[in-house]
């Protein structure tokens, strides 16, 4: 049986860092960053839940310009659910993607593909330039995140 020492004498061990978890592969650090900018989208995303109304309600009684008219009724209604169901699944998918739990990739690629699909809606049912700069930006994400998870990362998932 091997004496105690401490750990800065015994070669190989760093000092205050503990081995990754034995049976189960280690998480990369671009798992990690993905999952951190999930939960940093999602809770923007909880906290715009609460803006949302009062930012539609100022936009219904302003004038618009040329290349703006008032967002119909049911955009306003179609945007405000599907950003909530979008921040609670990128919350709950980056909580998974820490975990390395297969729940977590499931939610990802469903957080993807409502993204997409909430992005292509908000396209139909408003469609003007504004709506249309903000969905070709606001696909990048979700599918970048389809691509992430079922190539680069697929195997991190048990």
């Amino acid at each position: 049986m091997s004496q105690w020492a401490p750990a800065r004498t015994v070669p190989g061990i760093v000092a205050g860092v503990s081995p990754p978890p034995s049976g189960g592969s280690q998480r990369s650090s671009g798992l990690t960053a993905l999952a951190v900018v999930n939960l940093v989208f999602g809770g923007i995303g909880v906290l715009n839940v609460f803006v949302t109304p009062w930012t539609f309600r100022m936009m219904k009684h302003r004038s618009h310009g040329p290349f703006m008219d008032k967002p119909p009724e049911a955009y306003l209604h179609v945007s405000s659910v599907s950003g909530f169901v979008v921040a609670v699944l990128l919350i709950v998918a980056g909580v998974g993607y820490l975990k390395q739990a297969r729940w977590g990739r499931a939610m990802g690629n469903a957080y993807g593909v409502v993204a997409i699909l909430s992005a292509l809606i908000a396209l139909a049912t408003w469609p003007n330039v504004f709506v249309a700069f903000g969905t070709v930006v606001g696909l990048v994400y979700p599918v970048l995140t389809l691509i992430l998870l079922n190539t680069t990362f697929r195997k991190q998932f048990p």
